[in-house]
């Protein structure tokens, strides 16, 4: 077995960082993460990464006894199998090609669903990107109408029938008069 030597401890082992010799480069160690510090835009990724692995999956449920919920294949509610063992639970799913997946910890006993994971986490960001588009939908947009003093009583009316097909989009309507003041002295 070869050892690495001195200059080369593992990071994970006693915490030593490696010194550099004498003909080194500095920053040498970087490619290794002894002296890397992540990118904010890696930070980003591994804060998105975790909040994608935050659902408690199988074998990463550690509760003795757990509420099991079914779902159902028709439009019906979803169907309840009782308070079983994690093990009988974990058999279900498996025998069925399916996860279980925690639904709420904090309950007494704690409620796992049994579902297709996959289906799950798409259908959790379809909704999350829905709720982001109707959020921006209620963003009414401002439009504005301009007048001016030698308007016609046909280019009003036109004029506002656009602003009351504005109004039913949903956008804010502004009205703009330009006066053209001429000072005689």
């Amino acid at each position: 077995m070869n050892l690495p030597s001195s200059r080369f401890l593992n990071k994970a082992r006693n915490n030593i960082i490696p010194r550099r010799g004498i003909n080194e480069r500095r920053g040498c160690f970087r490619h290794y993460g002894y002296f890397h510090q992540p990118s904010v835009r890696q930070q980003q990724i591994a804060a998105r990464q975790a909040e994608k692995d935050k659902h408690v999956i199988n074998e990463q449920i550690l509760f003795p006894n757990i509420r099991v919920i079914i779902p159902s294949n028709d439009d019906l509610p979803d169907e309840s199998l009782g308070i079983i063992s994690r093990e009988q639970a974990l058999a279900i799913a498996k025998q069925r090609n399916l996860d279980l997946l925690l639904i709420s910890e904090t309950a007494t006993p704690p409620v796992c669903k049994i579902v297709d994971y996959g289906r799950y986490k798409y259908a959790q960001a379809r909704k999350k990107r829905d709720q982001q588009k109707s959020s921006n939908k209620s963003k009414s947009d401002m439009k504005e109408i301009k007048l001016s003093y030698k308007i016609d009583s046909h280019d009003i009316e036109f004029k506002q029938k656009a602003a009351i097909g504005f109004l039913q989009e949903g956008d804010r309507v502004s009205k703009v008069f330009n006066y053209c003041i001429i000072w005689l002295s």
